[in-house]
């Protein structure tokens, strides 16, 4: 399971050895956008939250449900990746562009990510302390 999206201005307390979103701005393609978008839409929701996260590059913005979860079995990212994908084009490695570039649909049935839901939420929180599984702006 691998992390993308996670930035230290988004946990708390800030962790400096995660990737700063600041520096991830305007670096995915453009054409890559919609391709992204649409991937990460259709990934399965592993954890849901109940809490608002603030855009870092717009304090008077939030986005509901921010650290929530999801996977497409193979990458974990939170639901608010796709505003900062959609609204500021934040790096994304590209293992997952390849990825996203030759699959049409997640490929992952819900009952799948729900079996490795354990194996999300290490991933995420190994990735969360700075350690590896992660990968973010290659």
């Amino acid at each position: 399971m691998r992390v993308i999206g996670l930035f230290r201005e988004l946990v708390t307390p800030e962790n400096t050895r995660l990737p700063s979103i600041y520096a991830s701005k305007n670096i995915l393609a453009e054409d890559m956008v919609m391709p992204v978008l649409k991937y990460l839409s259709m990934g399965t929701d592993v954890i849901d939250v109940m809490e608002t996260t603030q855009d870092p590059f717009d304090s008077e913005k939030f986005i509901s449900g921010g650290p929530s979860l999801t996977s497409d079995g193979e990458w974990v990212w939170r639901y608010d990746l796709a505003h900062y994908v959609r609204s500021y084009r934040v790096g994304l490695p590209e293992e997952f562009l390849a990825r996203v570039r030759h699959v049409e649909a997640v490929p992952v049935k819900k009952l799948i990510v729900n079996e490795v839901a354990d194996n999300v939420l290490e991933a995420y929180r190994t990735a969360k302390m700075g350690s590896t599984p992660m990968n973010n702006n290659k």
